[in-house]
């Protein structure tokens, strides 16, 4: 149980903000180390995924370029995509 209401509401935020689906395109590659990055729509940033992150969808060439949805996590100072699906 939290019991400071400063930690419940960082807690909170940072479950929700893993929520969020974010949609972006896959910008780059790394076939042989299995990684790549995927730039964000409506913004300059892009975000690192590796291919465990992908969700029915083949890490292959075929893949650059493709609009995807995903969420973002951070992690030990490090932010990355999760949950890579194919955008409808």
């Amino acid at each position: 149980m939290v019991s400071c209401h400063h930690c419940a509401a960082v807690f909170l935020y940072e479950v929700c903000e893993n929520m969020v689906e974010t949609l972006g395109h896959i910008q780059s590659l790394v076939l042989e180390r299995g990684f790549g990055f995927i730039a964000v729509q409506g913004s300059t940033a892009d975000v690192f995924f590796h291919c465990r992150s992908l969700v029915d969808l083949e890490f292959d060439e075929q893949l650059r370029g493709r609009r995807v949805t995903f969420a973002v996590e951070h992690h030990a100072g490090k932010t990355r995509a999760t949950n890579v699906r194919a955008a409808e």
